[in-house]
């Protein structure tokens, strides 16, 4: 039987509860009776119904059609119609605002049933199909990058290359200490920095694989705390909440991993800025089923299995909407200063692990970056109770 929750909108009380009465037999759960649309509107915000039973002619300035168009636009809640009147003019209306279903009373509880369950049903996969035209913007997005950046990377990097070898060898030819020398050794000090950030743009793209190997996440988060400790200037607390060591196994490439785990600290110690908050960064052994992927996980395969996960918490300012999709870009930012490839270096070297990444945050009220490693294959698949360091 279906739990799922209803809320009927009708104005007749009669019709009301003979309406509730029938849900409630076929195993709905009714969680209001609502009889003018404002009031409707204003308790579909608030209840979050998994569907709406809508009157159309209702005592009100609103009908159910104006009402339904607000409920399905503001919390994309499907909307079934009830009508006493069928005409064409109706139909049409209720056809430009999205409708999940038209029934004229009285209505048999099959026709009844049939109609929610439909709304359901299409509520469900139109959701999935906007979340999965997201995921492909964003692949082909990532894409884009990734050839673009890749082709830029690996030519800067010869031109790198020659003009440090020509630097040095006209080092050779001069007498240390003199002016000439001291302007080449300036001309290798950039070089060596913009070879440090090419290797970032490699790093993103993915094209910059080092040897892989055992790492226990748990142990390396705690070998690092001073150094968390002063990049969150000693202002800003945070709690470990780390799982047991046993199993906590992962292939990695420590040095990369090390980076991330400080790019994720910085970042949130910038999200709280002046203000109150605080940072816990949790770890966990999840087991995750084929259809778990529905998520929003950055990355095109996230495969079912034992993925050990690293979570940062921060209470900060959070990240609007809008922006969510675009975090990742390089030198992409909401802020006045601070262009660069934090967020993007992090994309690089989740992608680098085989790993997966999810971001979950509201605008006042903090972010949550998730990020997924699938676990050492060394390692036997086994539960992890967490436990706090």
């Amino acid at each position: 039987m279906s739990t799922s929750r209803i809320m009927i909108v009708e104005d007749e009380a009669t019709v009301a509860l003979d309406l509730k009465y029938t849900l409630s037999s076929l195993g709905y759960e009714v969680i209001s009776i609502e009889a003018s649309a404002e009031e409707a509107v204003e308790k579909a915000g608030k209840e979050r119904p998994d569907a709406v039973l809508m009157d159309i002619h209702l005592r009100d300035q609103m009908d159910g059609i104006e009402a339904a168009d607000l409920i399905r636009d503001r919390y994309e809640i499907p909307v079934v119609f009830l009508t006493a009147f069928s005409d064409d003019e109706m139909l049409e209306r209720a056809k430009q605002v999205g409708s999940f279903g038209y029934l004229v009373k009285p209505c048999q509880e099959r026709e009844l049933y049939a109609a929610i369950e439909m709304a359901l049903y299409k509520a469900k996969t139109d959701k999935e199909h906007q979340q999965m035209e997201v995921l492909l913007r964003q692949t082909a997005k990532l894409e884009g990058f990734h050839t673009m950046a890749g082709s830029i990377a690996h030519n800067f990097n010869n031109i790198l290359q020659a003009t440090q070898g020509f630097a040095q060898l006209a080092q050779d030819t001069v007498e240390p200490g003199s002016k000439t020398y001291s302007y080449l050794q300036k001309v290798n000090s950039s070089v060596n920095r913009a070879t440090e950030i090419n290797h970032l743009m490699l790093l993103y793209v993915g094209q910059m694989q080092k040897p892989l190997k055992d790492t226990n996440l748990s142990q390396l988060l705690r070998g690092i705390t001073s150094i968390l400790q002063d990049a969150g200037y000693g202002d800003i607390p945070f709690a470990l909440n780390l799982t047991n060591d046993e199993g906590l196994i992962i292939k990695a490439d420590t040095e990369q991993l090390q980076q991330l785990i400080l790019n994720l600290f910085t970042n949130a110690v910038e999200a709280i800025g002046d203000g109150q908050g605080d940072i816990s960064i949790n770890t966990w052994l999840e087991s995750l089923e084929t259809n778990d992927h529905n998520k929003a996980y950055l990355q095109e395969d996230l495969h079912a299995g034992d993925y050990i996960v690293l979570e940062f918490v921060d209470t900060g300012c959070g990240i609007e909407k809008e922006f969510l999709e675009k975090i990742f870009d390089p030198f992409y930012t909401s802020k006045m200063t601070g262009r660069g490839l934090g967020l993007a270096t992090i994309l690089g070297i989740v992608r680098s692990h085989n790993g997966a990444i999810e971001v979950d945050s509201k605008l006042g009220e903090g972010t949550t970056f998730r990020i997924y490693f699938p676990i050492s294959s060394n390692v036997a698949s086994k539960s992890i109770n967490p436990l706090c360091s």
